[in-house]
């Protein structure tokens, strides 16, 4: 690919990306939390934050008994290497590398942009029947989220990705 086709593809591929940030309406009654290594995430008042014994990463779940949701979310830092090109093109080239080596699975991934970070979202094919999760890193930190949860139906599925679109990372 020459020099200027690659230039016009990365700008296409960036412009694409930053479209793709969802803008997401909070509801005033929703509570931020705080999370480990500067991340935060806003649910509705009723979930509650705790925190697990983790062995190499900062381990808890988030939770609603009123609405029958368990999620559990993996915080750390340094999976980026240092080395590599921090911008949302070479983010969002990453993110499709590696839901290109989950194509066996059986979800649909979405791959967006939250809080300027590339973030991708994984739901099951079959809703009620696998995994929801977010995988988020900031590549300046090194710092990263996984937060998933199993089994959700069509309704609290969208509201857990609803709420996984409010993370940040206050850093």
């Amino acid at each position: 690919m020459t020099h200027t086709r690659a230039l016009i593809f990365f700008g296409i591929l960036l412009i694409s990306c930053n479209n793709n940030q969802t803008k997401i309406e909070v509801d005033p009654t929703w509570i931020k939390h705080q999370l480990p290594y500067g991340w935060t995430i806003t649910t509705p008042s009723k979930f509650k934050i705790g925190k697990l014994q983790g062995i190499d990463s900062q381990v808890g779940y988030i939770s609603s008994l009123a609405d029958s949701i368990l999620l559990n979310y993996d915080i750390g830092d340094d999976i980026v290497p240092k080395d590599r090109d921090c911008n949302l093109s070479n983010e969002y080239e990453q993110a499709n590398l590696r839901i290109l080596n989950e194509k066996e699975n059986q979800s649909n991934f979405q791959i967006d942009t939250i809080d300027e970070k590339i973030a991708i979202i994984e739901t099951p094919k079959t809703k009620g029947n696998g995994q929801t999760r977010i995988s988020i890193q900031d590549c300046k930190t090194g710092a990263w989220l996984g937060i998933n949860g199993e089994n959700l139906n069509s309704q609290r599925e969208k509201l857990v990705v609803k709420i996984f679109q409010t993370i940040k990372l206050d850093k």
